[in-house]
């Protein structure tokens, strides 16, 4: 009588196969590719932030900033060019073109009196521009009323002419005066 000794093969079984891994990878792998090209919805509060100016900014330039007129005799005038010089709106908003002078000086300090009227008197000038809807004379000590309307990023030329009254009763040296110019936002 044969004996049969009953012998009972086991498989080992191992969690991580090469195959078990490969899958697992793979999942993984797909898991990220599916993240990855899904767009993502979170349930937050978003916000835009606005923000404007409601006056917008007035920048304003002025080119050449000087003129040289020479000799203007007594009783005459003398103008530039009609587009000698030229002011500019580089802000964002429009604006009016302002002027004003103050009184004029010579080294010695005995100035010509600046007149701004059509027909200044003796020992006088007047000083007015060209070229602008108001051609008008420049005021001394005070801003003009609007002289033009310069939109934003726009710009203007426009001349000068100086008047001088009749008779001269000093000899007056070179005379100086300046202009300013003031932007207000329209």
């Amino acid at each position: 009588m044969l004996l049969r000794m009953g012998c009972r093969l086991q498989k080992k079984y191992t969690f991580w196969s090469s195959n078990s891994k490969k899958i697992v990878l793979a999942v993984l792998i797909s898991m990220i590719w599916v993240t990855t090209l899904t767009p993502m919805v979170l349930a937050i509060n978003t916000k835009i932030s606005v923000t404007f100016d409601p006056d917008g900014v007035v920048t304003i330039d002025v080119w050449p900033n000087t003129w040289a007129a020479g000799v203007v005799l007594a009783g005459q005038n003398t103008a530039s060019g009609a587009a000698d010089f030229t002011v500019w709106n580089n802000g964002t908003s429009a604006m009016y073109v302002q002027l004003q002078t103050n009184t004029t000086s010579d080294p010695a300090g005995s100035g010509m009196t600046y007149n701004p009227v059509a027909s200044p008197g003796s020992n006088a000038f007047a000083l007015n521009t060209t070229g602008f809807t108001l051609n008008s004379y420049i005021p001394i000590n005070a801003y003009s009323v609007n002289y033009y309307t310069l939109n934003s990023e726009n710009s203007k030329t426009f001349g000068l002419r100086i008047t001088i009254g009749s008779p001269l009763t000093t000899n007056y040296t070179t005379q100086r005066i300046e202009i300013r110019f003031n932007g207000v936002s329209v």
